[in-house]
């Protein structure tokens, strides 16, 4: 079979699945599920509860064909959107092309499908037979199952799908523009977004703003993720979709509207320069600055020519604008200009390192803003069934500790996509980000038993400075507080004779302080610090090592802000209580950043992270009874601790100790 027989075939093996997965499979469930909620519709209350409050009982109620219509309305225009986008492209375009994106759509529009059909069976399902739909009981828990289902479902549809790749055709490389050497030429122009993505793009924006500021006027707290929504829709709006372009004898520069992001191709790295039909959707999948992992970056507002930079390293950067051929053939004048080092036709590395796979030659801004985007964006995602219940919901607490744990792990899988997405670094991963090798060992082990060890000392260091300001009374005799304490813990009616003494019970607590600093502490910490101090430290240590310390805290920090909002760590729900954790994270972060370069490996960093959040509630052993505690004040997270971690760098800083980092074992499998 000749290459395009083959490429034809693959194509309509791809096309075939894809109807199956977008189109079939999601028309075959709507109408399982239309049929049953129509049969059920005698069995229904009228009225029928149509919404769930974060309390668990429904708060909005509707006819009972509601559902039914629901499930046949969203069901059906949702199909009709996932299979119009994709489908007006390729009428509005010429040969084929066939990427990633063209399984995710229809495995994306399997999941929504799914889950918006399961959601509509459950709610009538758990109303069959009652007389008044108040009495239905809470979704909640059939909510997360539905959601994971519909997951699952989307991630089998999208393996059900062949692995085929088509790409644009290709068109013969730019001719270079006359020059003569004393002749300079500079290209000026702009990427806009058109009239009809502003037309769409402005209202939303609009609609949300608008929704915060309504939600914030009758007093729910919801108004803040929304409000954070919409600033980020702004933001996003300024920053991805205009860009000025500039080509010259240095390269290729594309610079936002308010002046970032930036996007850079130096004419040294300049393979080949091509002017060619662009495809925002089928190569990068929409519109605006989009990034494909294996593809490359593309600046894309519309279809049509533009120009398209493939880097010496196999990526391309591609730019819809007018004039591409001028454009073109300045860019591909500057790079012939320039010498390229001997035997360099493609070089596999998209950011240069230094001869210690550790180490970066320069921030790879990119993957910075992607790690950062999906952290921030998982937390908030992990954390939205905490704001949809609210503080003052029963079951609020008990999700806490959950969604606590669980977002934790959000950097881990943001470092897992940047890796392994953006390649970065493409080699020695594990030991760029401080995993493997434990070499050499003692210098490993001794960080990571001093990082086990000394938050013990630094927590009764916060406690004694905090009673030395007079921030809290301490019984360091009776331990009336902590026994205080552990009777109101007791259920009604037992004797608090039946517990040991506090101070007996101070002392088992310390001598299982290493165990539970571990377990499971630690394998918490894990989660985070492989994304904060393992990627994210050594991507912007090219910075300088105190600019990396700082920012990379200082990032750390404003992760929290979903739970800090909650009143978490310091019991405010506003903007204080983000900006005190901003702080005690960059303090934190310095110390724990330390004990990562200095170390080599980010163990010591994930023990010394688990056993400080084992001393945050140490001043409850401590205090007088009847003393309440100002955690902004009195903890490790709090000024106290602060006072005790500021005297620890100074003094490391005063001995020189950040400015050394280990020479690297030798790779024994080199």
């Amino acid at each position: 079979m000749s290459e395009e027989g083959r490429m034809d075939h693959d194509l309509k093996r791809a096309k075939r699945a894809a109807l199956w997965v977008g189109l079939i499979v999601p028309l075959v469930l709507t109408a399982i599920a239309a049929a049953l909620l129509i049969a059920w519709l005698p069995r229904m209350p009228d009225p029928a509860a149509t919404h769930w409050s974060g309390g668990g009982r429904p708060d909005g109620f509707g006819a009972p064909g509601t559902n039914a219509g629901i499930s046949l309305g969203i069901g059906l225009g949702l199909i009709a959107v996932f299979q119009a986008v994709p489908l007006l492209e390729r009428l509005k375009m010429g040969a084929p092309v066939w990427t990633a994106v063209h399984r995710l759509f229809p495995a994306f529009c399997l999941a929504t499908v799914a889950l918006i059909q399961l959601v509509a069976v459950i709610t009538a399902r758990v109303q069959l037979d009652l007389d008044d739909a108040r009495e239905a009981p809470g979704v909640g828990g059939w909510m997360i199952a539905s959601g994971g289902t519909a997951l699952v479902a989307g991630v089998i549809g999208y393996l059900a799908q062949p692995r085929v790749r088509i790409g644009a055709r290709e068109t013969a490389d730019s001719t270079p523009l006359p020059l003569r050497e004393t002749e300079r030429a500079v290209w000026v122009g702009e990427i806009r977004p058109s009239a009809v993505f502003l037309w769409a793009l402005i209202p939303a924006i609009l609609l949300v703003s608008a929704t915060a500021v309504w939600l914030f006027l009758i007093g729910t707290a919801v108004w803040i993720p929304t409000g954070v929504l919409a600033v980020l829709m702004i933001v996003l709006a300024v920053t991805t979709c205009w860009f000025r372009v500039r080509i010259d004898a240095s390269g290729v520069e594309a610079r936002s509207l308010v002046g970032w992001p930036v996007f850079r191709v130096p004419a040294d790295a300049v393979e080949r320069v091509t002017v060619r039909e662009i495809r925002p959707f089928g190569e990068f999948g929409g519109w605006g600055t989009r990034w494909m992992p294996g593809t490359g970056l593309g600046i894309v507002m519309g279809g049509g020519d533009g120009i398209v930079v493939t880097r010496r390293d196999g990526r391309i950067f591609a730019l819809s604008i007018d004039d591409a051929e001028t454009a073109a053939a300045l860019l591909t004048a500057a790079a012939d200009a320039r010498p390229r080092e001997a035997g360099s036709a493609r070089t596999r590395t998209t950011v240069s390192h230094s001869d210690r796979p550790d180490r970066l030659d320069r921030v790879p801004w990119g993957a910075v803003v992607l790690f950062v985007v999906l952290s921030f964006g998982l937390s908030w995602l992990v954390a939205l069934p905490l704001w949809l219940t609210g503080p003052g919901s029963a079951s609020f607490q008990m999700l806490f500790g959950i969604v606590a744990a669980a977002a934790m792990f959000t950097p881990a899988l943001a470092t897992l996509v940047v890796v392994f997405a953006t390649r970065t670094p493409r080699s020695d991963r594990l030991r760029f980000l401080g995993v493997w090798p434990l070499r050499p060992a003692k210098r490993v082990v001794w960080f990571t038993v001093t990082a086990l060890f000394a938050p013990l000392v630094i927590g009764i260091a916060t406690t004694l400075i905090a009673a030395e300001f007079g921030w809290v009374r301490l019984d360091l005799v009776g331990f009336s507080g902590f026994a205080e304490a552990n009777a109101a813990a007791l259920p009604e009616g037992v004797d608090p004779g039946i517990l040991p003494p506090p101070g007996a019970l101070i002392a088992i607590q310390l001598a299982l302080f290493p165990i539970a600093a571990l377990i499971p502490n630690s394998i918490l910490g894990f989660g985070e610090e492989i994304g904060w101090r393992g990627w994210l430290l050594p991507a912007l240590r090219p910075l300088g090592v105190w600019p990396a310390l700082i920012l990379s805290g200082a990032i750390w920090g404003l992760w929290h802000a979903p739970l800090t909002l909650l009143g978490h760590n310091y019991g405010l729900m506003d903007w204080r209580g983000v900006a005190l954790m901003t702080v005690n994270c960059v303090v934190w972060g310095v110390l724990f950043g330390w004990l990562r370069l200095r170390s080599g490996s980010v163990w010591p960093a994930v023990v010394g992270h688990g056993a400080m959040n084992g001393t945050g509630g140490m001043i409850l052993w401590f205090i007088a009874a009847g003393v309440e505690v100002n955690a902004a004040l009195v903890t490790v997270a709090g000024v106290s601790g602060w006072i005790v971690f500021g005297v620890i760098i100074a003094v490391l800083a005063a001995t020189g100790q950040f400015r050394r980092e280990p020479e690297l074992a030798p790779d024994r499998g080199a």
